[in-house]
């Protein structure tokens, strides 16, 4: 409870590496943590550059609790990122318009 407590603090402080990387350890003790997979989706989505890291620990925290409705809505939210980042990606090979 003490590192669950610590990871989130370090949440509020997007401390992000930090929170992942103390989640992997809570994770390594109690696989079936379903704050810390939270926290770590969390953390991951937040960088944004992790979105398939962050996908994962939703659906793992859903596979545990799935009626968690944090995780539904962080699920969702990793997903539009998602797409977001593919339209981006998308527009660079769009030739440019003919003046």
């Amino acid at each position: 409870t003490c590192k669950s407590n610590y990871v989130m603090c370090k949440l509020k402080l997007k401390e992000y590496n930090e929170v992942v990387e103390r989640c992997g350890e809570i994770l390594a003790k109690a696989p079936h943590n379903t704050k810390a997979y939270f926290r770590r989706g969390t953390a991951h989505l937040e960088k944004g550059r992790e979105l398939e890291l962050a996908v994962a620990d939703f659906e793992k925290c859903l596979s545990l609790e799935p009626e968690n409705r944090e995780a539904k809505g962080q699920l969702a939210a990793a997903g539009v990122s998602f797409l977001n980042m593919l339209a981006k990606s998308w527009f660079c090979f769009l030739p440019a318009s003919a003046s």
